[in-house]
């Protein structure tokens, strides 16, 4: 065992397009989400859960991505 190991499943580093494309997204979920309270006449209440709880799970699924490669970027080159 090498006790190398790489982020680049996560990004390649900060300027990674993807990066980048993911933090715009997450954005683009936090407004949304935002949003979703002023649309809850338009929708029943099933509809509204199904779109809160997607909304939610996305916004919770780049966040982990987002947080996880910073917090290891960070463990592994504390002058990074």
């Amino acid at each position: 065992m090498s006790g190398n190991w790489s982020l680049d499943d996560l990004y390649l580093g900060y300027d990674d397009p993807q990066y980048e494309k993911d933090n715009q997204k997450l954005d683009e979920i936090i407004s949304k989400i935002n949003e979703l309270p002023k649309k809850l006449d338009e929708h029943d209440v099933k509809e509204n859960l199904l779109e809160i709880i997607a909304c939610l799970e996305e916004e919770s699924n780049l966040v982990s991505k987002l947080a996880s490669f910073c917090s290891l970027r960070q463990s592994t080159d504390a002058m990074d």
